[in-house]
C-alpha cells in the first residue's frame, strides 16, 4: 500500500462548473439586445396588421352601406 499517492475522481471541479456558467452568462447578455430588438419590431407587426385589417373592414362597411359611419 502507498502512501501519499492521489485518487483521481471524475466530474468537474467547481471552478470549471463557475467558468462554463460564466461563459453562459456573458452570451445571454449579448443575446438579450438582439431579442428584445426582434420582441418590439414583432409588436410593431402585429399593431400594423391591426390598423390594416380595421381600414380593410371600414372600407368594406363603407361600399355595403354606403355611408361612412
Amino acid at each position: 500500500m502507498r502512501t501519499g499517492s492521489r485518487r483521481r475522481t471524475i466530474g468537474f471541479t467547481l471552478v470549471e462548473l463557475l467558468v462554463v456558467i460564466a461563459i453562459i452568462a456573458i452570451l445571454a447578455a449579448l443575446l438579450l439586445p438582439a431579442l428584445s430588438s426582434a420582441w418590439e419590431k414583432g409588436c410593431r407587426v402585429v399593431c400594423m396588421n391591426n390598423n390594416k385589417q380595421l381600414i380593410t373592414a371600414l372600407h368594406l362597411y363603407e361600399g355595403d352601406s354606403e355611408r361612412f359611419v
